[in-house]
């Protein structure tokens, strides 16, 4: 354990004109680094470096009536919310009393960040944190008693005061009844820190062009307005929209940073610039589900895919990956129509389902037809996989990789909300969905993915969001492969050469308060 959070005193703050403080690392932070042991010495040099850097540019707790907003950009699945849950932990230690996380705008994407910030930061063991959430409208009349009573611990200089942590849905009814909640509170000597994960979606102003305010954006400024002294802090890996806005507009940013992803770290660069012919396939136009031509049958590439993936599978068996934790998955992005949802569950059920069939009976007459289109695909995933294994020492697993295998639907096609999944119930999951699947959502594991799908109207961001087979894959890159239309290939290729062209402007201009 480290020393005393309450031993750490809060460097003055500077000259208004410099526009800093100084924020100390204390023992929540340290905890927090220390407990991540899946990261070197020099990633966490690098985490405390750029946390402090950020939390230097938010307001001090010190001052009054001092508001700014702060825009952070990282790489899709580069670990920003490692990123924020350390500026929380460093919030606590430098005597915030007030945490707020925007934590995106479904169910299954503010449960993921609720269950890691009640994780990471060790919260039923530590007792530094009053967690609270807005899920299944958990936050009513005596959650805000708790609050109250908790500043009133702070106001008095109780040393068992903590810090309160509320985690709220980005939707106008969730951000409404949480302002209205909070707003019978004083706030007025509350040092306050609010993130908004994902912070280019739902809460820009839609309405700016008519001068009017999209309902969301009305509701955080709202929020806002409660907290007389606080930093409004951004986290994004497109950050095209907060970039464009008008300088006046609320969420403007004052100041940026931009993360460093972890040297295991893989994105656009390694798959669409440097890797293209190794790891990208391509799903033909006559692949594709057509509204006006839809398939009758499942496409060719997705059996390829499927073929790539539990060869992954079995390699993973055999490598014991199942035993340390750690997933396989592959997943299905069709389109946000739930009804290709089901339709591709279905032909990937039928084809685990067939497959498993015909390698369990070695006298069916498939089998050995069967065995030689997996050996092709194995051959191709020697090619980018460095390992000592045949084919012939693959082949008998196969089975069980499928056997391994679950399948599932992130939509609400059958339910009214999106269901987690149980990472630690199965080694190798299949998913597929639409927006279920889209920004924010981690794919554990993810080694193959399948999108049949157009570009929708070709915004950037949302094309970058899709792509959750960036991430902390270097371990495994061999076995990662990402089938995508022809539009879709050129697409994610033009934004890697964008984004870091747009990344290098926004570093050589750090130095100034505003972008």
């Amino acid at each position: 354990m480290a020393n005393d959070p309450y031993t750490i005193t809060v460097a003055s703050c500077k000259r208004k004109s410099e526009g800093t403080w100084s924020p100390s690392q204390g023992a929540v932070f340290t905890d927090l680094l220390n407990a991540s042991i899946a990261l070197t010495h020099d990633e966490k040099e690098r985490i405390v470096r750029e946390t402090v850097s950020i939390m230097s540019a938010c307001v001090c707790p010190e001052a009054t009536d001092t508001v700014n907003t702060g825009l952070v950009i990282g790489y899709v699945q580069s670990g920003k919310t490692l990123s924020f849950t350390g500026l929380a932990a460093l919030a606590r230690d430098n005597r915030f009393r007030l945490v707020i996380l925007l934590a995106g705008t479904t169910n299954n994407l503010v449960e993921q960040s609720y269950d890691r910030l009640k994780g990471d930061l060790d919260i039923a063991a530590t007792r530094e944190w009053n967690l609270f959430t807005t899920q299944q409208k958990a936050f009513q009349q005596s959650e805000v008693n708790r609050v109250d009573t908790e500043l009133a611990r702070w106001r008095r200089g109780s040393p068992r005061a903590r810090t309160i942590l509320i985690v709220s849905m980005k939707q106008h009814q969730h951000l409404n009844n949480l302002a209205k909640l909070l707003a019978k509170s004083d706030f007025s000597d509350v040092p306050t820190l609010i993130i908004d994960d994902e912070g280019d979606q739902a809460g820009m102003n839609t309405k700016a062009k008519r001068e009017e305010e999209s309902t969301t954006y009305a509701r955080i400024k709202a929020l806002r307005e409660l907290f007389p002294t606080h930093s409004y802090i951004l986290y994004t890996a497109t950050p095209q929209a907060p970039l464009l806005i008008s300088r006046i507009d609320a969420l403007s940013p004052d100041f940026g940073r931009v993360l460093t992803p972890g040297t295991h770290y893989v994105g656009g660069q390694e798959f669409f610039v440097e890797g293209q012919d190794k790891h990208v396939k391509l799903i033909p136009s006559t692949e594709v589900p057509d509204k006006n031509e839809p398939l009758q049958e499942p496409p060719k590439s997705l059996k390829a895919a499927l073929r790539d993936f539990f060869i992954g599978v079995a390699i993973g068996l055999l490598e014991d990956e199942f035993k340390k934790g750690r997933n396989r998955s592959m997943m299905i992005h069709p389109a946000v129509a739930k009804d290709k949802h089901f339709m591709f569950k279905r032909w990937t059920q039928q084809i685990k389902d067939n497959w498993s069939a015909i390698l369990k009976d070695d006298t069916h007459p498939s089998h050995a037809a069967l065995l030689g289109e997996f050996r092709n695909s194995a051959e191709g995933i020697f090619t980018t996989y460095d390992t000592s294994m045949t084919f012939d020492q693959i082949a008998p697993i196969l089975f069980e990789a499928m056997e391994e295998t679950a399948i599932a639907e992130l939509n609400t096609r059958e339910r009214n909300r999106i269901a987690p999944v149980e990472w630690a119930g199965e080694y190798s999951w299949i998913l597929i969905g639409g927006i279920g699947l889209d920004r924010g959502f981690t794919v554990e594991g993810l080694t193959v993915s399948y999108m049949p799908r157009s570009t929708g109207v070709g915004n950037a961001d949302n094309i970058q969001q899709r792509a959750r087979f960036f991430g902390y894959k270097r371990r495994y890159l061999g076995l990662c492969r990402i089938y995508l239309t022809g539009a879709n290939i050129d697409a994610f290729t033009d934004y890697v050469k964008h984004e870091e062209s747009v990344r290098s402007s926004i570093r050589s201009h750090l130095g100034v308060c505003r972008f």
